[in-house]
């Protein structure tokens, strides 16, 4: 699974415009991102990983599948 299919599948219950926000980056960029019409940076996988309280680890890694095992998954600091 790609880290576009899984920010896909960890946004769809999130608003997108409050996980960029979180993430420190644009909205406009994130439906980029989302569309795979724009590529990202480690740093930017990283602000999306934490945002969504998941590992960047396993987010980069192609073939680690949905969803995010217990271990991959970042205790939540607070709700997106």
């Amino acid at each position: 699974m790609t880290i576009y299919q899984k920010l896909r599948e960890l946004t769809k219950l999130y608003n997108k415009s409050k996980v960029a926000k979180k993430a420190g980056i644009h909205p406009t960029s994130m439906c980029a991102i989302l569309k795979e019409r724009q590529g990202l940076s480690l740093d930017t996988a990283k602000a999306l990983a934490g945002a969504l309280n998941v590992r960047v680890g396993w987010l980069v890694d192609d073939t680690r599948e949905w969803p995010p095992e217990p271990a991959e998954i970042v205790e939540k600091k607070e709700a997106v």
